[in-house]
C-alpha cells in the first residue's frame, strides 16, 4: 500500500571525497545552499532527485500488513515513479486506498545496457480493515 508521497533531493558526498549522507532538501538550491552555509563545496557533492514512498506491505501468507517503511526511488527509477503516481492518481480514494504489486523488471537502456528496474501493478483495492491501518499511518506522518 502506497501511504504517502515525497519529492525530496539528497545530497550525497561523492565517494572519492570520503562518501556519506549530507542531507535531503525541498529544492535542489535548498542542498546547495545548505552545503555552502556550512562551509562545504557543493562540487565535492551528488545531489539527486529522489521519489520517497511510504510503503505498507501486506504480506502475502498472513494476509496482515507489516512495518511501514520508506521506498526511494532515484535515477532511472524515477520514471517509475511518476508512472505509479500517475496510475494512483487516476484511481478513485485515497493514495492508500489500493493495493500493489512490486517486482524487479530486466530493461536495458538506449545504449543496450541491461539493468534492473522496479515494475508496480495494481492487484485491487485494500479491505476496509487495512484502509483504517494505513489511514493511521497516513495520519501520524502528515
Amino acid at each position: 500500500m502506497n501511504v504517502r508521497f515525497v519529492e525530496e533531493f539528497v545530497a550525497w558526498k561523492k565517494r572519492e571525497k570520503g562518501g556519506g549522507l549530507a542531507g535531503t532538501f525541498k529544492t535542489k538550491e535548498e542542498a546547495i545552499e545548505s552545503l555552502v552555509t556550512q562551509g562545504m563545496n557543493p562540487d565535492d557533492y551528488d545531489i539527486t532527485e529522489t521519489h520517497s514512498h511510504l510503503l505498507i506491505r501486506k504480506n502475502a501468507e498472513t494476509g496482515n500488513l507489516e512495518i511501514p517503511f520508506l521506498f526511494d526511488c532515484a535515477s532511472s527509477k524515477l520514471r517509475v515513479s511518476r508512472e505509479w503516481n500517475s496510475q494512483i492518481a487516476g484511481l478513485s480514494g485515497d493514495r492508500f486506498s489500493s493495493l500493489w504489486k512490486m517486482a524487479s523488471l530486466q530493461t536495458q537502456n538506449r545504449a543496450g545496457q541491461k539493468f534492473f528496474n522496479i515494475q508496480v501493478e495494481n492487484v485491487g483495492w485494500a479491505t476496509e480493515a487495512d484502509y483504517g491501518q494505513a489511514k493511521t499511518v497516513f495520519e501520524a506522518v502528515k
